[in-house]
């Protein structure tokens, strides 16, 4: 169940106490949060809550010159609405000459 807040939660029915328990929470931390960081931020909830904000381009990319650099430690997005291509490897998509994307990363 969402609420207005923007707080989710999912509820399931105990028949001994006659009462719905909370099982799940969302958000379960301040990153989950809805755009917290803007469009192409990224949240890091270590020591302290950080938004990273990534690159904007300011020059064409350079095919096949450009590289993609790995991240770790990032909490990826929800998967409900996600396309994967299994099949693509990194050095597949790093020769594609044109591509729109908004994100797109390799989950290894």
């Amino acid at each position: 169940m969402a609420v207005r807040s923007g707080v989710g939660q999912r509820l399931t029915w105990v028949d001994r106490s006659q009462e719905w328990v909370v099982y799940y929470f969302l958000p379960a931390d301040i990153c989950d949060t809805y755009v917290l960081c803007g469009a192409h931020g990224s949240c890091n909830v270590g020591n302290s809550i950080s938004c990273l904000v990534w690159c904007v381009r300011r020059k064409p990319l350079d095919w096949p010159n450009d590289v993609f650099l790995g991240y770790s430690g990032i909490k990826m997005p929800d998967f409900r609405f996600t396309w994967f291509n299994e099949s693509l490897n990194l050095e597949e998509f790093t020769l594609v000459k044109k591509c729109f994307f908004t994100m797109n990363f390799f989950y290894n």
